[in-house]
């Protein structure tokens, strides 16, 4: 089932092992809609959304530094004040 879910995704090859470490460590909590939260390194598209279709939920912590911080957040402004 985990090469299914790997091989529906079209990026798999620059962000395979991450996914693959990802849907490993979940393999026990597959299909019952928990929510596991992860660090920023792992915040990758296909992982999450690969996650979605093994029935689990991830969320991933997003860092405000840099120059690809998200615009028009509570964060952001009082960053800049």
């Amino acid at each position: 089932m985990l090469m299914a879910i790997i091989h529906s995704h079209p990026d798999t090859k620059t962000t395979q092992r991450p996914l693959l470490f990802m849907l490993e460590m979940t393999k026990q909590i597959h299909n019952t809609g928990k929510v596991v939260t992860m660090d920023s390194c792992f915040c990758v598209t296909v992982g999450i959304l690969a996650l979605h279709d093994a029935g689990v939920f991830g969320q991933a912590l997003i860092k405000t530094r840099g120059k690809f911080r998200p615009k028009h957040t509570l964060a952001t402004k009082l960053a800049s004040s």
